[in-house]
């Protein structure tokens, strides 16, 4: 469960015979260790590297995928926990928890070189490896082959991933790494914890109906159903408000390969019909 849950009670029953007390406890929204404590705790329990890939990403530029979930009423109590615990199974111990936040650090595979990556020279592979610790001496070995060098980045980069509960009605899901045009692979990141959302709330919350908003690191959002739209008419980017945001930089393949599971993104998966139960006749 996420730190500072809390639970009211009740029930409480004693057995005579047996000499138990049994208690009956409920979660509340309450959240507990709200002021004073709250830095102190969330430093305790911080992961150290995760605390430093924080710190890292602070000071450059990044790239940003995030989705965030609108249910217009509040979750069931005990719903997201569950869903902390399922995303909590597919994140190695650089992970943290903390109230409603789970944070986690994923790495890419070699294999995800992407086409921004490809587009450098070597000069400029050479300064993001750096900028990431790429060792000197594997460096070394790259014989100035820009697919190797692209293959060292991607073993480096870092990614931070994000689930959190947003007030009483909202979940967000969200990933970032240094900037490198690697929006399609945090993508991808942002759907290992959007499937385990969608499947306690196909197994917890049947029939519940939400809003998709694409998230930008400044804050703003962008409607989900605007960008798909924008897919469909084969659009590189999407308008909003004074804002021409791109496509790709929202984690959508510019190319509108995949633009049939783009309808579906985003949504929980459809509830299966259950029949009714039968009733005896007189």
């Amino acid at each position: 469960m996420p730190c500072g849950t809390a639970f009211v009670v009740k029930a409480a029953e004693s057995n005579d015979k047996t000499g138990v007390l049994e208690v009956s406890l409920k979660q509340s929204q309450a959240v507990l260790l709200e002021k004073e404590n709250e830095e102190a705790a969330l430093h305790l329990h911080q992961n150290r590297e995760l605390a430093k890939l924080h710190q890292s990403l602070a000071c450059v530029e990044i790239d940003f995928v995030g989705r965030r979930f609108d249910f217009h009423q509040p979750l069931p109590p005990g719903l997201f926990a569950i869903v902390i615990s399922r995303c909590a199974s597919v994140c190695d111990e650089r992970t943290s928890i903390w109230r409603r936040d789970l944070i986690t650090i994923m790495r890419a595979s070699p294999t995800d070189s992407t086409k921004a990556l490809q587009s450098l020279t070597i000069r400029e592979l050479l300064q993001h490896a750096q900028q990431l610790g790429v060792n000197q001496a594997d460096l070394d070995t790259a014989d100035d082959s820009k697919e190797r060098i692209a293959q060292f980045i991607m073993l480096a980069l870092q990614i931070e991933v994000t689930i959190r509960q947003e007030g009483l009605s909202r979940v967000a899901i969200s990933a970032r790494c240094h900037a490198g045009g690697h929006f399609a692979m945090l993508r991808e990141k942002v759907r290992l914890f959007e499937a385990k959302l969608a499947g306690v709330l196909a197994e917890q919350w049947k029939g519940c109906s939400t809003s998709v908003m694409c998230l930008r690191s400044n804050g703003h959002s962008i409607p989900l159903i605007q960008c798909q739209h924008a897919v469909a008419r084969g659009e590189t980017s999407v308008v909003f408000g004074d804002d021409e945001v791109p496509l790709a930089s929202l984690g959508f393949n510019s190319d509108g390969s995949s633009s049939k599971e783009l309808i579906a993104e985003g949504v929980p998966p459809p509830r299966e019909w259950e029949p009714e139960p039968e009733t005896g006749f007189e």
